[in-house]
């Protein structure tokens, strides 16, 4: 579990066990034996917020679970956002390459293999991403 993550958990955990109270306790005391003969003004007494609480607690749950999937999006987001701009950085180091390659063998009316493994040989240790570059004399 992701160290932020550990207080969401505990809210949904909290919620869902007062869910499951709401839901299985409050319907078993209301259909229990009556005991006393009070027992049966309060049943309307839990009867009626017990609805009410189930509702809120629901609301409250999806709230938390839709603020958690937001998080979890934006995160994600920013983890693709930043695996992007490196990528995007490296293709334009290797253009960069690949561009001062094509002036180099421009400039000149002939290019040794000498030359060429000379001007290239400092480009490719920079870029890892490129791992041979070559030339066809013309």
């Amino acid at each position: 579990m992701p160290g932020g993550a550990s207080g969401l958990f505990w809210i949904i955990f909290v919620l869902s066990h007062a869910i499951g109270v709401a839901v299985l306790g409050l319907p078993l005391l209301m259909i229990a034996p009556i005991v006393e003969g009070d027992w049966s003004k309060r049943r309307m007494l839990l009867s009626i917020p017990m609805p009410v609480a189930l509702v809120a607690s629901l609301a409250l749950l999806s709230f938390v679970d839709g603020a958690a999937k937001r998080q979890i999006q934006y995160r994600f987001n920013l983890s693709v956002s930043a695996v992007n701009s490196l990528i995007q950085e490296q293709l334009i180091q290797h253009l960069e390459m690949l561009h001062s390659m094509r002036s180099f063998w421009e400039s000149s009316d002939w290019v040794s293999r000498t030359e060429f493994r000379q001007f290239t040989k400092r480009g490719l240790k920079r870029n890892e991403g490129l791992v041979l570059l070559g030339g066809h004399p013309r």
